[in-house]
């Protein structure tokens, strides 16, 4: 909870998963079984149109935090927390289920529902997040090991099509490509998010408003166009979670959305502990809200606008619910990781101070090992014990009279320091040079050939 947030993206999966919950409440309505009419229906239509994309935001969001993520036995103790939550709201929303819906079940079908992701309407959603955390490292391999951006907007196109066009491309009621390609739309969004954070930097804001303004509501008119003779909704081109459409409003929304700096100010701390409930949500929330849709005594269309402001409130609840949930496990995380850092903090080697003396003729280099890395090796005489050492610094803080040096290659010594010629020979560098300190290991230096006397040592920045 104090690593630093990405607000923006944090915003995206619980406005996702509220999404995913308002899509359940229209649904509960009864608002697909009424007689269809333009005037009377257009509003529905637009808002169930733009919900449906509330799985491919989350798919997208996921890509987007996980996609640097390598396979580790450690990445996958996530899961314990959150299986632990899934099992959990999942029995509370059979129970619920049997209480607000009065529906029966037995044992061994609470069982199953529970293991298939059937507890509710909304599991199967945490079910897909279940598998993206799952295949993340794997994913993120097959990315990471594409040469270029070529072929990684090229992996990207190839997985949004087979996915986004499966329900699209028809010749009368049969779908030209296999229905297997539609349950690609996770890793399609997945693989959006990851290159929305590598290339995204600067995305156009003006094109990505006139997208987000212009599908939906072309969405909306070819479902009344539609549907119209059939006298009800009746749009199987659109009416999936993995249409195209859906795909570019989830990918539009995070590019606005993500922040360029992370941040760990209360509010960033507010909306993680939101994101890592909105599992709790989108479970304990969807038996409230079809209950709710069910026993408002009013149209369907006062239904649905009294559901603009049930849904977001029923999932703020629930999502507290689900914090709660968390904190004995939180909690025992937080106090194993202080007892790794004390015994890590006990077995580290003592240092110590050593003070060097900077010669009129200081050699300086950069590192090799580190592609754009600032920082320089400077080669010093040692008071005591009396042999050269080397170590690295940053480059603003070299000291003045050492020759600072940006080349890839070793540089030549240099004839001057500023104003200042160098001495010919060491020994006439003055004995009273400016003085800095240090921080050695904790064994003495030893000589390590007769040619280069004296021992390589690097400060690394989180030393300093």
């Amino acid at each position: 909870m104090n690593k630093p947030r990405d607000l923006g993206i944090d915003i995206l999966c619980c406005t996702a998963a509220v999404m995913l919950l308002m899509l359940r409440f229209i649904d509960a309505t009864g608002f697909l079984e009424l007689p269809f009419s333009p005037g009377r229906a257009a509003l529905p239509v637009l808002l169930r149109q733009v919900c449906l994309a509330g799985a491919a935001m989350l798919a997208a969001g996921a890509g987007c935090v996980l996609s640097r993520k390598r396979f580790s036995m450690g990445y996958y103790r996530i899961l314990i927390r959150l299986v632990y939550v899934y099992v959990v709201c999942s029995l509370l929303a059979l129970l619920l289920r049997g209480t607000l819906l009065h529906e029966t079940f037995t044992f061994g079908e609470a069982v199953r529902d529970v293991v298939q992701f059937r507890s509710t309407g909304t599991a199967a959603f945490a079910g897909m997040f279940f598998g993206l955390l799952v295949a993340a490292p794997f994913l993120n391999a097959a990315w990471q090991g594409l040469p270029n951006r070529g072929a990684r907007r090229l992996f990207w196109l190839l997985l949004a099509g087979a996915a986004t066009l499966q329900p699209i491309l028809r010749i009368g009621e049969v779908c030209v490509l296999p229905e297997w390609c539609a349950g690609l739309f996770p890793a399609a969004a997945y693989i959006g998010g990851a290159y929305v954070r590598r290339y995204g930097t600067r995305p156009r804001r003006d094109l990505l408003l006139i997208l987000l303004a212009a599908v939906p509501v072309l969405e909306t008119c070819w479902v009344v166009i539609t549907s119209m003779p059939q006298g009800r909704y009746d749009c199987p081109w659109l009416d999936s979670l993995a249409a195209l459409p859906a795909h570019v409003i989830a990918i539009s929304l995070l590019s606005l959305c993500r922040s360029r700096v992370a941040g760990a100010t209360n509010i960033h701390r507010f909306f993680a502990g939101a994101a890592g409930g909105a599992l709790a949500g989108l479970l304990l929330g969807d038996p409230i809200v079809r209950a709710a849709a069910e026993s408002i005594p009013a149209s369907v269309g006062a239904r649905i606008a009294v559901g603009l402001v049930l849904v977001p409130i029923v999932f703020a609840l629930c999502c507290g619910a689900g914090f709660v949930l968390q904190l004995p496990l939180l909690t025992v995380r937080r106090r194993l990781q202080d007892q790794d850092a004390e015994r890590e903090d006990g077995d580290a080697p003592k240092r110590r101070r050593t003070r060097v003396l900077i010669p009129g003729r200081t050699h300086t280099q950069p590192l090799s090992d580190r592609d754009g890395d600032p920082r320089h090796t400077i080669r010093v005489e040692v008071a005591q014990p009396e042999r050269a050492v080397r170590m690295t610094v940053p480059e603003e803080e070299i000291p003045a009279g050492c020759a600072v040096v940006t080349t890839e290659e070793t540089p030549e010594m240099p004839e001057t320091i500023g104003d200042t010629p160098v001495p010919a020979d060491e020994a006439d560098a003055p004995a009273d040079e400016g003085e800095m300190k240090i921080y050695t290991p904790h064994t003495a230096a030893k000589d390590v050939s007769a040619g280069d006397p004296g021992e390589v040592l690097r400060r690394i920045a989180d030393e300093e």
